[in-house]
């Protein structure tokens, strides 16, 4: 699959991706909605983790539904499974997958960063912050 841009202009080359996959499936859809929430999800992250625009293609979301809630529900239930990339100028669309989520399973948005922007989000975490010394560090040696 190309990976698809995730604006309104794209709207029906999205959609026609996403029911390719799921076909005649009735519980655990995505919609454009969805696609849109996810993509906003992701930039605030990167936001939160001040990732500065410029740096911010290459990472990726998964996403994952959660499973069935009921008790007496006790097998795997079919779903849409998306992963979306981050380009230079906005998030894509990269792969759909119908898999299972199985009962009491949580939804997940998993964020990958590359190894530049996990050292630029620790870099800005760190500048928080001072770091105090350590009892050990205080010790001169004296001869």
């Amino acid at each position: 699959m190309a990976s698809i841009k995730i604006v309104e202009s794209n709207l029906q080359d999205l959609l026609g991706e996403i029911l390719r996959v799921e076909g005649k499936s009735k519980v655990n859809k995505m919609s454009f909605v969805e696609l849109i929430e996810l993509a906003k999800y992701g930039e605030d992250k990167l936001d939160n983790l001040s990732i500065p625009v410029k740096y911010r293609s290459g990472c990726k979301l998964e996403y994952s539904p959660s499973g069935p809630s009921s008790h007496s529900y006790k097998y795997g239930q079919g779903a849409t499974f998306v992963m979306i990339v981050r380009k230079s100028s906005g998030w894509y669309l990269q792969t759909v997958e119908r898999g299972k989520v199985y009962p009491k399973s949580q939804e997940k948005r998993i964020l990958s960063l590359t190894s530049d922007q996990r050292d630029i989000a620790i870099r800005n975490f760190t500048k928080q912050f001072h770091v105090l010394p350590t009892a050990n560090s205080d010790l001169t040696l004296t001869m």
